[in-house]
């Protein structure tokens, strides 16, 4: 009886000895299952200023053209394809015009650079210039073809609406900056005489 009790004893601290072993034991990292990484995401490269700008420009002409489409449309010119004649034609002369306007913010970012030199200036000022009058050059033989095409001639109104709308032609500019410079002088106050004020 007493050999019995003893074997179950051995039993009991051996089945004891066991489990605490498996509980304090450790995992193998070399078996431990290896989850699989996720894929690495692609950064997507920051748009040069350059793009941000052409961007921009994409966006306030598509604007302007929603613009132009519906002021035809409210002054009776609703006919299809004379507004996508007129607008094709805007649009191709905004692209025509961006050299200058990339070249003017050249001159515009020299002109905040106070390291910028006057030899630096020189060449700057000298291109816009010429790309400038070269412009000049072909915004009159485009107009004249596109005026033609619309009989523009045979259509004071529409030729005025064009004009007055800054499609065609540089008289809005002109007038926009001449009537800028009749508020700010009326802004200063009353003159004297009223036939002087400007307005």
């Amino acid at each position: 009886m007493m050999g019995k009790v003893l074997c179950v004893s051995a039993l009991f601290l051996a089945t004891l000895f066991v489990g605490v072993s498996s509980v304090n034991a450790q995992p193998d990292e070399n078996n431990a299952p290896k989850g699989v990484n996720p894929p690495n995401r692609e950064r997507k490269a920051k748009p040069t200023r350059a793009e941000q700008i052409a961007k921009r420009r994409t966006k306030k002409i598509e604007a302007r053209v929603s613009e132009i489409r519906l002021q035809l449309t409210q002054a009776g010119f609703t006919d299809a394809v004379l507004q996508t004649t007129i607008v094709d034609y805007y649009k191709s002369e905004q692209e025509a015009r961006a050299k200058i306007s990339d070249q003017y913010l050249q001159v515009v970012t020299a002109l905040k650079d106070k390291t910028t030199t006057n030899a630096q200036f020189i060449p700057l000022l000298a291109e816009l210039r010429t790309s400038v009058a070269e412009e000049k050059i072909r915004a009159e033989k485009s107009f004249a073809d596109f005026s033609r095409k619309l009989k523009l001639a045979d259509n004071p109104r529409l030729d005025a609406l064009l004009m007055t709308q800054g499609v065609t032609g540089n008289e809005r500019a002109l007038a926009s900056q001449a009537a800028g410079m009749d508020n700010l002088v009326n802004a200063l106050g009353d003159f004297k005489d009223p036939a002087v004020k400007a307005n």
